[in-house]
């Protein structure tokens, strides 16, 4: 059962990665993109850390989301991996120098120990100074997973102006605030993007008979079969995506939501990771309690199955308000549906 537009039932992401790598201006940035209500601070430099889990919910493209903001600290390490049992993908933010790339090593073992498919998003790529491919590197060490480059930085002079997709071929500027505009690709850039291009087919071709015949024959697979291998492998971790961007900026961040809404598993894939049975009663499963003021207890809950409306009994309590996150404010509603994550009251 689904209340979006198109059929799809509400999916759910963790943004994840260690402190400083600006998940916070990436949740932001999502949410503004998506026309949900943000409380941004006047100088994104006084943006302060997550120190708790945070919830949003928005709607893309008619798809329904929820959205976990991640903390970075190791001290609260115990609800990141909590919240990660829940949710449908990761999207690891990690800045773009190789030094930290050690940094990001615990969340993308935690991440491959518990099955959670997963994407990079290499975030700040304004203030990039050396290769991408450095940095790949230096994360690759980390993961077993083979890293695939999805975008090609386009620089002008030092700085990084805007991308060329190496799937749909094409080439973008970046537009601070705005959707990045649609350019020719530079001629300079043709040969990195077709050797980007290349390594991404032989990666799936692994995976996949039919296109490691292609491969061998040399013959170039339809963009629509890329696209379906790289759904494919990213959801049984059989490889990890990065894109690249800059949250402060918007940069690139359209195009993630992009990426999110064509390889983000769906329930049913996801209902097979965690064995749930189809049908049956509701079925939801709690990963943070709080206490929160005039509200009361809150139990922050993922849907797996089934309906819940406010009031019902659920085990030995009757719910006491159903919430999304608006704004970063609840908002009480009637009822939630199989897949989304929710603030259940009075548990």
């Amino acid at each position: 059962m689904s209340g979006t537009t198109n059929g799809r039932s509400p999916r759910s992401v963790a943004l994840v990665g260690p402190y400083g790598s600006g998940k916070s201006a990436l949740f932001d940035a999502l949410m503004e993109a998506a026309g949900a209500p943000v409380k941004r601070p006047a100088d994104p430099r006084n943006r302060p850390s997550t120190t708790e889990l945070r919830l949003g919910h928005c709607q893309y493209l008619g798809d329904k989301w929820s959205i976990l903001d991640c903390p970075g600290s190791i001290e609260f390490a115990h609800e990141v991996a909590a919240a990660l049992t829940v949710v449908d993908l990761a999207v690891v933010v990690c800045e773009p120098t190789p030094t930290r790339a050690l940094a990001v090593s615990p969340v993308l073992k935690q991440l491959a120990a518990l099955g959670v498919p997963h994407m990079v998003f290499v975030n700040k790529i304004d203030t990039m100074e050396g290769s991408v491919a450095d940095t790949l590197s230096a994360l690759q060490a980390h993961v077993s997973s083979p890293l695939v480059l999805r975008q090609v930085p386009i620089r002008t002079g030092e700085a990084v102006t805007g991308y060329v997709d190496v799937v749909s071929e094409r080439a973008y500027r970046y537009r601070k605030g705005q959707p990045s505009e649609l350019i020719q690709i530079p001629s300079e850039m043709t040969e990195a993007e077709r050797e980007a291009l290349n390594k991404l087919v032989e990666v799936l071709a692994d995976h996949d008979d039919a296109l490691l015949e292609k491969v061998l024959e040399d013959v170039k697979p339809t963009t629509a079969e890329i696209y379906a291998d790289l759904r494919k492998d990213l959801a049984a971790g059989s490889v990890i995506e990065v894109l690249l961007g800059c949250a402060d900026h918007a940069h690139g961040v359209r195009r993630l939501w992009k990426a999110l809404r064509h390889d983000t598993p769906f329930n049913a894939e996801t209902t097979e990771r965690h064995s749930i049975a189809a049908g049956g009663p509701p079925l939801a499963q709690i990963y943070k309690t709080v206490h929160a003021g005039h509200t009361g207890k809150l139990s922050y809950a993922r849907l797996w199955r089934g309906s819940i409306k406010d009031g019902v009994t659920l085990g030995s309590s009757r719910l006491g308000g159903v919430y999304h996150i608006v704004g970063g404010d609840l908002a009480k509603n009637s009822e939630a549906e199989a897949g989304e994550l929710v603030a259940l009251g009075r548990l």
